[in-house]
Order: C-alpha cells, then sequence, then structure tokens
C-alpha cells in the first residue's frame, strides 16, 4: 500500500482524512498546512522520541494522530490519552479515518441523524467506560457506523479488516516516588525535544496550566524545572477576580503567567461555541479566549487525573475510565484544536498502565506528610509543587473547575449562538417523521418524571448503605435510550451536535472557511 497525499490550504493546519477503497494500494490523504508527510507516513503529533525517526506508532507518550505503511496494511495511531481520538466510518467498500468527526462525514457524504437527541451521551460513555471498553458506533443518517477509537493503533488490510492493538507500556512499574517523577520528567523531557525540534513543519513550544488546583500546579512545577517558562490561568470571571486563579502560584516557580477572562465568550458575536460543540457539551469553550496564545502550543493538561492521582484506590483506574465523570476529559476541544494547531498533552495519562502503582505510591507511608485528608487529596501532585517551592496553602484546598462551562442551557451560549441555535432548533419538527419525534419526546419526559427520580433515591442508598453498592445499580437501568441523557437539559439543548456540525461542514469543503 501506498499514500498520495493532497494538501488543501483552506483546511484546518491540523486535520487529515484517508479513504482506502477495498483490495486498491492506494491510501488517499486529504490535509492540511501543519501535517508532516512521510514516504511512508503522515502524521500531526509530539511524542517520546527522537522525531527524525517518525517512530510515533511504537510511543510510549504520543499527542495528535497519523499513520504509517505496516506490512501490508496501514497502522494508525491515536494519542496515549483520551483527548484526542481517531475516527473511523465505512461507506460499503470505501473506508474512511480521519482525525475530525466533521470531516470524515463532509468526505463521506454523510450526517447525523437530524432530530436524535442522545447522541452526548453516546460519547461520553466512552470517556465513563475507559480505553479498553468496546464502544458502540455513533448512528448516521445513511445508517453507516462511525467508530471513535482511544489509546490504540488501528492497523488497516487492503480488504478493509481492521484490528485494534494496545498502546506501548512503560516497561517497568514505578517503585516509589522518586521513581514515579522520574518518568514523568524524563517523558516529558523527550517530549518537549520533540515538540520544539527544528526540522518540524511547525513546532509546538510547551504551555503550562496555571490554577490553584492540585494537577495545574504540579504540571507546572514540572514543566518549569524542564525549561518551560509560561503559563495560561482565567484571572477573572466576567470581570470579578477568580478564585481558581494561578497566577500567584507560577510565580514562585518564575513563570509568565497570561490572564484571561473565563467568560469572555460571551461577549463575542462569531459564535465561539459551534467548533467546540462538534463535541458535546462544548464545555471547552472558555478556551477559545486563549486561541492566539494557544497557536503552536503543546498545551499540558491534567485531565483523567482523578482516576490516576487520587488517593482513594477504588477510584484509579489503568484505563481511563471514569464512571461517574459527566465530561469527555478534553475531548470538545478537537476542532479549535485542529484550526489553531495545538498538541495536547495529559500529563497524568504517562505510565497510566501502572496506575494501580501510582496508586499504592500514592497511600504509601512516605507519602502521608503530602496526604491532607479529605475528598479532594491528592498526596503526588501536592509532593511534586510543595517540592518545587509552592506554599501549600495557595492550591489543593478547593476544586473549583473553571476549565469547564457546560452549554446545556440557552443562557450559557452567547446571544449570536443563542439566537441561531434556537431558530435552527424550531425548524427540526418539520425536519423528521411525528411518530419520531414524538417517541424520542416521550423518551424524555419519562427520563425525567421516572428515572432521574429513581437513580438520585438510589444513589442516596448507596452512599448511606455501603453493603447495597454491589446490588443496586450507579449507571443505566431503564431498558430505553433516554435512561443515558441528563435529564436536567432543556429539550432543546439535545441537539447541539448536530446543528454544530451544519455551521461547521463548510470548514471542509473545497474554499470553505477555517
Amino acid at each position: 500500500m501506498y499514500f498520495e497525499f493532497q494538501r488543501r490550504e483552506d483546511l484546518p493546519r491540523l486535520a487529515w482524512c484517508a479513504r482506502i477503497r477495498r483490495r486498491e494500494a492506494r491510501i488517499e490523504v486529504l490535509h492540511g498546512a501543519g501535517v508532516e508527510l512521510r514516504n511512508d507516513g503522515f502524521f500531526e503529533g509530539v511524542w517520546d522520541g527522537a522525531f527524525v525517526d517518525s517512530d510515533f506508532t511504537a510511543a510510549t507518550v504520543f499527542s495528535g494522530s497519523g499513520a504509517r505503511i505496516s506490512g501490508d496494511g496501514v497502522l494508525f495511531a491515536t494519542a496515549t490519552d483520551k483527548a484526542t481520538p481517531l475516527r473511523s466510518l465505512r461507506c460499503d467498500d470505501t473506508l474512511y479515518l480521519s482525525n475530525s468527526t466533521a470531516f470524515i462525514l463532509s468526505q463521506a457524504g454523510d450526517t447525523p441523524k437530524i432530530a436524535y437527541p442522545w447522541y452526548f451521551m453516546e460519547v461520553l460513555e466512552h470517556a465513563r467506560q475507559g480505553v479498553r471498553a468496546r464502544h458502540k458506533p455513533l448512528r448516521t443518517q445513511q445508517r453507516n457506523q462511525l467508530y471513535l477509537h482511544y489509546h490504540c493503533n488501528l492497523w488497516v488490510s487492503p480488504t478493509l479488516v481492521c484490528k485494534r492493538y494496545p498502546k506501548n507500556f512503560v516497561a517497568a512499574p514505578p517503585a516509589d516516588y522518586a521513581g514515579y517523577v522520574s518518568l514523568l520528567r524524563e517523558s516529558l523531557a523527550r517530549t518537549f525535544a520533540n515538540a520544539i525540534d527544528a526540522r518540524r513543519i511547525q513546532r509546538f513550544t510547551p504551555l503550562a496550566p496555571a490554577s490553584a488546583g492540585y494537577d495545574s500546579s504540579a504540571i507546572a512545577a514540572i514543566a518549569s524545572g524542564l525549561g518551560c517558562s509560561e503559563a495560561i490561568t482565567f484571572a477573572t470571571r466576567n470581570g470579578d477576580p477568580s478564585p481558581d486563579s494561578g497566577t500567584a502560584i507560577v510565580a514562585h516557580l518564575g513563570m509568565q503567567c497570561h490572564e484571561y477572562d473565563q467568560m469572555a465568550y460571551l461577549h463575542r458575536d462569531d459564535k465561539p461555541e459551534v467548533e467546540f460543540l462538534v463535541e458535546p457539551p462544548g464545555y471547552n469553550v472558555v478556551f477559545a479566549a486563549m486561541e492566539e496564545r494557544l497557536a503552536s502550543r503543546l498545551w499540558l493538561n491534567g485531565y483523567s487525573s482523578d482516576t490516576i492521582w487520587n488517593r482513594d484506590p477504588r477510584k484509579v483506574r489503568n484505563d481511563l475510565a471514569q464512571f461517574d465523570t459527566s465530561n469527555n476529559a478534553g475531548g470538545t476541544l478537537g476542532e479549535f484544536r485542529l484550526r489553531v494547531g495545538i498538541q495536547l498533552l495529559s500529563v497524568p495519562a504517562i505510565g497510566v498502565q501502572h496506575a494501580a502503582a501510582i496508586a499504592r505510591i500514592s497511600g504509601s507511608r512516605e507519602m502521608a506528610p503530602w496526604s491532607v485528608g479529605g475528598s479532594y487529596d491528592k498526596p503526588i501532585p501536592r509532593r511534586i509543587a510543595e517540592e518545587a517551592g509552592i506554599p501549600r496553602q495557595l492550591f489543593g484546598q478547593e476544586k473549583y473547575a473553571t476549565s469547564h462551562i457546560w452549554l446545556t442551557y440557552p443562557e450559557r451560549l452567547s446571544p449570536a449562538t443563542r439566537a441561531d441555535y434556537l431558530a435552527w432548533v424550531a425548524t427540526l419538527r418539520d425536519r423528521v417523521p411525528a411518530p419520531l419525534w414524538y417517541w424520542y419526546r416521550v423518551n424524555y419526559r419519562l427520563l425525567i418524571q421516572v428515572h432521574d427520580p429513581v437513580m438520585r433515591r438510589i444513589r442516596r442508598l448507596r452512599r448511606d448503605y455501603p453493603w447495597l453498592r454491589s446490588i443496586l445499580p450507579q449507571q443505566r437501568w431503564l431498558p430505553l435510550s433516554h435512561a443515558r441523557q441528563n435529564g436536567r437539559s432543556p429539550w432543546e439543548m439535545h441537539f447541539t451536535f448536530q446543528w454544530a456540525l451544519e455551521r461547521i461542514a463548510s470548514r471542509y469543503r473545497p474554499g470553505g472557511e477555517t
């Protein structure tokens, strides 16, 4: 098999879509200007190895996506965290693969089911189940199946047979705190060198997060020791000081901190929510304000830290599963990332295969001085930050989650976006058969009036009587699709996925705006 590349300047810089026809050796790849090309492959990403070798498929740390010829087939690579999945969709004798949901649907000539209200929860289920679960595909209007692949390499044969392979493991589990921190530092040092290699089409300068939480403080502490000199934070919320600002924290590390307002997107008239709602619920829209600073950056983050750095071993997972999460760990940054030119890297996800060993370190006697008790207790990041010179009282006191705004209510949208979206929703009733529309509405009402009240009662019973936890379900129990949806969202807010894809589709047509 071989690649045939077509570069389009009007595409988002890091976007690509591959088309493979059954029993045809040629692999056609449309791509943006920031995608790196090789005779035997292509990629947009950084990893913990030498850039010149282009061996990203074997990396233990990889941010981005790409593909290489492997044997008589082709091996596609996803990131080693959950933020940037690979998409695949098969139409008869043609297989499409891409790092963009909008791009792959555009190339396949398909769309989502226009009035299907549960797409958000189907994507969220992937985050809840973890990277090794067998995920259900998203159904499209033309009855195709759109698969999302996480934390794996996907091999495709000339006959379109697909085989999933796990990512390479970090060789040995860390034995103690010093060994684990050494693993993080060495992995990041190699990744930083790769990201800024002078032979790249586009270099990615490291950028650290800054907040009053555990994860950002620890990540900034490690990054500053490796030469990263800049951080970003939300210093205000609608003009008022934010309690989650990390400016004072990274000042102790000698880093320059760039400050932004968390709600700045509400005052824009260019509908910034669109590219975030392609992956609902669009909660990372707050980062739209940082676009200029994030361009050409390796942006470090703490996504999935609650399942890795948690002191409670019952919450630690080596498959990045988060059964009680209501977000998809940075997944809403996809279209924004591809257009602006950003690489995302979850630092806690480094060495996630050894989560059990990391949990033992968190609960070990050597970490006791850095355990503060309570439900918000992460000894490993606390020790990293404090030993770097950050005073204990400045961070890890309360969890604010200022990087999240769930766009599940109309009032959380900017005025221009809200007007456009609600006008679009008003047309839905005439675009689908009446029986189907009313079936979805019945599902929704049952959710609010039956499922949610019962599940609230079950959660209280599970909390008050621990012995019931093995008997009573924590998640879905009704055999209906509505049992997976968050009933707190108004009915009209269940179609943001379809609306966003319609609005952004022009980005992937020839001559489209990016």
